[in-house]
């Protein structure tokens, strides 16, 4: 009986030992995980500063269409800015 406790107690801390290493990888995930989202917020907001400022405005793309010739002709084309 002592050998059957002994060995399911063996077995407990194995199982303890590796529950410990599986949440020390899922905290060390968290961090990672936490420092990419960080990092890509952080892109995100400088890319839609940069493309605020590069966005053309409907009165400014029409006046840009003026300055060039273009009238959206029948080619069904449309101008995107520049």
């Amino acid at each position: 009986m002592d050998e059957k406790v002994g060995s399911l107690e063996l077995e407990l801390k194995v199982a303890l030992a590796k529950n410990h290493e599986l949440e020390a990888q899922v905290m060390a995930k968290k961090r990672e995980y936490d420092l990419v989202k960080i990092e890509n917020d952080n892109l995100l907001s400088e890319v839609l500063n940069i493309e605020k400022k590069h966005v053309l405005s409907e009165p400014e793309v029409k006046e840009a269409q003026d300055g060039i010739g273009c009238d959206n002709g029948d080619d069904g084309g449309t101008f995107k800015g520049i």
